[in-house]
């Protein structure tokens, strides 16, 4: 498969860094990340997992420049998020647990918008949509309104519009949730040639064998604290016990 992707610059260095970064809700009573430090390079697919309110989205929405942390910094491409928000979202594309699309437009004009506020070239745009779109089965799809849609083929039409303008650093919030066999091979594809292309992923998902599958290295948070990052045979050896899954280690780390 051709891959859509810009080769990147091979250069080692940090394409996310979270410094000592908390965040807190409810006037301080809720605290969703706690002093965070962490750090992926270029050319990572990292995957962020833990237990229901561990901080997974949170930390996800902090990188994107969604939300702002009351202490430390989060740099993108050192870029920090907080203080330049639309330039970090113009290098990265993110995608919620839920699909955030204009339900009243048809799938194609949705995709054309997205090509629009990129800056794509028409031409490109069109290239790159219809290449997309039959990587994830959506041509049939998108001439039709997207309310329209089930939640899988939103799903697919949110990750669509993520690799649409080709970014450097690409966020995902439970990517893997609604696809069908078929989708789900089209994007661990997808984060493969991204990866080719010296771009780097952070993603969550509690799908423990699809994280082991597709993630270099994995953070385990709970209660918004950082109990671990490494690599996942590292993770598997912790303490000196050899466990036969991800999700095995993840038990065992956070119980």
């Amino acid at each position: 498969m051709n891959s859509p992707y810009r080769k990147r610059r091979t250069v080692k260095e940090q394409a996310i860094e979270f410094i000592n970064v908390s965040k807190s809700f409810e006037r301080g009573a809720v605290q969703a990340v706690v002093d965070l430090s962490l750090s992926v390079g270029r050319g990572e697919v990292f995957g962020l997992i833990g237990p229901n309110g561990a901080g997974k989205t949170t930390s996800l929405k902090l990188l994107a420049g969604i939300l702002k942390p009351d202490k430390g910094e989060i740099r993108c491409l050192g870029v920090s998020s907080a203080r330049e928000p639309l330039r970090v979202r113009g290098m990265t594309g993110y995608a919620g647990a839920e699909p955030l699309l204009y339900e009243r437009m048809t799938g194609f004009q949705f995709l054309g918008f997205i090509a629009r506020m990129y800056r794509i070239d028409r031409k490109e745009a069109l290239r790159r949509i219809d290449e997309l779109a039959g990587r994830f089965s959506l041509r049939e799809q998108l001439p039709e309104q997207i309310a329209s849609y089930p939640y899988g083929v939103k799903q697919k039409l949110s990750l669509t519009a993520v690799f649409l303008h080709e970014p450097d650093v690409v966020i995902l919030d439970e990517p893997f949730n609604g696809l069908d066999p078929m989708a789900l091979s089209a994007l661990i594809e997808s984060l493969k040639t991204l990866v080719r292309a010296h771009a780097t992923v952070f993603l969550s998902s509690y799908l423990m064998d699809l994280v082991e599958k597709v993630c270099t290295r994995v953070g385990v948070l709970r209660r918004g604290t950082l109990l671990a990052a490494d690599k996942i045979f590292r993770l598997k050896r912790q303490g000196g016990v050899r466990r036969a899954t991800l999700e095995e280690a993840f038990v065992e780390l956070v119980k």
